[in-house]
C-alpha cells in the first residue's frame, strides 16, 4: 500500500467522508464555490473528477485556498499584481478575493488538526515533514 493510499484510509477514518452533512459539507460547498469563481474548475472536490480531488479532506481544502491566498502575496505572480494593479476595479476584486480566501482559512483550518493532506499543495497546512 502506497503513502497515499494509507493516507486515504487514516483520513476516511477521521473525517468519515467529505460529503456528510454537517460543518464538512457546507465547507465542501464554500471550497467548490470559491474555486469556480476563481477559474479554477479543476481543483473542484467532485467524485467523478479526473484531477485527484475526489479524495481530498478538509486539510486538501484548506490546504489548497492557502497555497491561492499565497499567491496574491508573491511577487510576480499574476494574482500579486492584481492586488497592486493601477486599475482600482481590479485591486478592489483581488482585495475581496483574499479576504474571501481568508476567511475561509479562518473558518475551517482549527477543524483540520487530526487529518493529513492527501496530497502536498505548497501551504503551510500540508503536512509535516
Amino acid at each position: 500500500m502506497n503513502n497515499k493510499q494509507t493516507l486515504y484510509k487514516l483520513n476516511r477514518k477521521a473525517n468519515k467522508t467529505i460529503s456528510k452533512l454537517g460543518r464538512n459539507y457546507s465547507a465542501l460547498n464554500e471550497y467548490n464555490e470559491i474555486v469556480n469563481d476563481l477559474g479554477l474548475e479543476h481543483l473542484a472536490v467532485d467524485r467523478k473528477s479526473k484531477f485527484g480531488t475526489s479524495k481530498w479532506n478538509l486539510r486538501d481544502m484548506v490546504s489548497e485556498i492557502d497555497y491561492q491566498y499565497s499567491t496574491y502575496k508573491e511577487n510576480g505572480h499574476f494574482n500579486n499584481d492584481c492586488l497592486h494593479s493601477s486599475d482600482r476595479n481590479e485591486r478592489l476584486q483581488a482585495m475581496r478575493e483574499c479576504k474571501r480566501l481568508k476567511r475561509f482559512i479562518s473558518k475551517y483550518s482549527a477543524d483540520t488538526s487530526k487529518l493529513k493532506c492527501y496530497e502536498n499543495h505548497c501551504s503551510r497546512f500540508d503536512n509535516a515533514k
